[in-house]
């Protein structure tokens, strides 16, 4: 998945789009306050309204065999002991930056500050953002009796002056964090004129 060229000094990632229901996922959103639908990309051409969303992950369980084979760094130098007490190896994420910093497209420097910087947040989504729900109601439907309520879940969202976006959403069940990745298509194909698929 993640290929590394030295003399480029470029990261390289391969990310599938076939499946909707995979780790990366292409979305269509008509208007900046939709939410994301996901589209089939054979059957519906891309468009400026089309995006990329890449669930990605950051570190893997090294027992977890199926993707402990496509992490590039498996040698046990590369191996902590995770806040779950499980052994883990980089992955993904985590892979980008280790890569990133030894090409030196980011500096320790940069890294450093990042942590701290992050250290110093008291500010956390969970403490600040809740799901809300109405209570029910009752609503007939259909010729049935239903119990009728709502769900609002907090969306907030991070426009970079590059035409990328940085989603975080809170849902039910959200037993570990997870980090989505979203790349408007323009930006990576039309506007480039890259090939968006290789």
């Amino acid at each position: 998945m993640i290929k590394v060229n030295d003399d480029k000094k470029a990261i390289e990632v391969s990310i599938p789009l076939t499946s909707i229901s995979g780790k990366a996922r292409v979305k269509i959103r008509h208007a900046f306050s939709d939410y994301g639908i996901s589209t089939a990309t054979r059957k519906i051409p891309f468009s400026l309204k089309h995006y990329v969303e890449w669930q990605i992950g950051y570190d893997v369980p090294i027992k977890d065999k199926e993707k402990f084979e496509l992490t590039t760094l498996k040698d046990e130098k590369y191996h902590f002991l995770g806040a779950n007490n499980k052994v883990k190896t980089l992955y993904e994420l985590s892979e980008i930056i280790y890569y990133a910093k030894r090409l030196g497209l980011i500096s320790l420097e940069n890294l450093e500050n990042t942590l701290k910087y992050l250290e110093k947040q008291k500010q956390f989504i969970e403490d600040n953002f809740m799901i809300t729900r109405e209570r029910f109601r009752s609503h007939q439907f259909g010729g049935m009796d239903f119990e009728l309520s709502r769900i609002s879940y907090p969306l907030l969202i991070h426009s970079f002056n590059d035409n990328q976006l940085s989603e975080i959403v809170i849902r039910e069940q959200q037993y570990g964090s997870k980090t989505h990745a979203v790349f408007l298509l323009f930006y990576f194909g039309v506007k480039n004129r890259y090939p968006l698929i290789k």
